[in-house]
């Protein structure tokens, strides 16, 4: 029941004309390019998000996909919505500018902003049939965090939208 808005969630998102990573979309590296490695993906674990943000730093921005609690409710004899909360996490690496003398750390803060930025406008786009079988997904709320018990530190911006399923 949960799986197929996600992974039609996770579809959108990837998609290669209208997808995070796009025009209008672009997440950009610090030295201006667009050339940012991206992965969108399920929930992953702890370990498994400090492997790829690890030793390599195989992706800068990685954008996990899952399902809160839900509820449905009746509209008609035999036909049901499920409103079910997908909460999408956008997780920065901090690490060094290669930009300039010194090295400077990249400012999580404003990378964070740039991820809330372009997932707000990706869900407002994408805000009635954004396929499947998904009749509304909007946002809600979103919320900041650092991971400090992983190295090197995970930034955080956390969105929780709502989503409506026709069963």
């Amino acid at each position: 029941m949960t799986t197929d808005p996600l992974a039609t969630i996770i579809s959108i998102l990837n998609n290669e004309s209208t997808g995070l990573n796009t025009t209008g979309y672009e997440i950009y590296k610090d030295d201006g390019t667009t050339e940012c490695t991206l992965l969108v993906t399920y929930d992953m674990s702890k370990e498994e998000l400090a492997d790829l943000f690890g030793g390599t730093q195989d992706y800068d921005v990685i954008i996990t996909v899952k399902a809160g609690d839900g509820d449905t409710e009746w509209i008609a004899t035999s036909t049901q919505v499920h409103n079910l909360p997908v909460i999408l996490t956008g997780y920065v690496i901090e690490k060094h500018s290669a930009i300039g003398s010194g090295n400077k750390i990249i400012t999580s803060e404003l990378v964070r902003w740039k991820i809330f930025d372009i997932l707000g406008k990706f869900i407002d786009t994408n805000v009635n049939a954004p396929g499947g079988n998904i009749l509304i997904w909007k946002q809600g709320d979103h919320r900041f965090e650092e991971d400090t018990s992983v190295r090197p530190i995970l930034y955080k911006v956390i969105i929780e939208t709502e989503c409506k399923v026709i069963r």
